[in-house]
């Protein structure tokens, strides 16, 4: 996909959840998807762990008449795989 100005992005999906520690339940994770600057490349299986590189998480909302909509839309400059 591409931005306004033409510029390429990537979208993935990833599973987020808490990260606990020994002895704590983790609770419920969320699928989310995260817009890339970069392409992510290869060697991704899913179930992988990864840190996203720069991430940014921002707040949006549109109103369409009575309706609005809201949620987070999240970015990042890329991932990296955790060992």
């Amino acid at each position: 996909m591409t931005d306004r100005q033409g510029v390429h992005q990537f979208v993935v999906s990833l599973f987020a959840k808490r990260r606990v520690q020994p002895g704590e339940f983790a609770g419920k994770g969320d699928e989310i998807k995260v817009t890339l600057t970069a392409d992510p490349g290869e060697g991704f299986e899913e179930g992988t762990y990864v840190e996203l590189v720069n991430a940014t998480v921002s707040h949006w909302e549109t109103q369409n008449g009575d309706r609005y909509r809201s949620g987070l839309s999240f970015r990042a400059d890329g991932l990296t795989p955790l060992g």
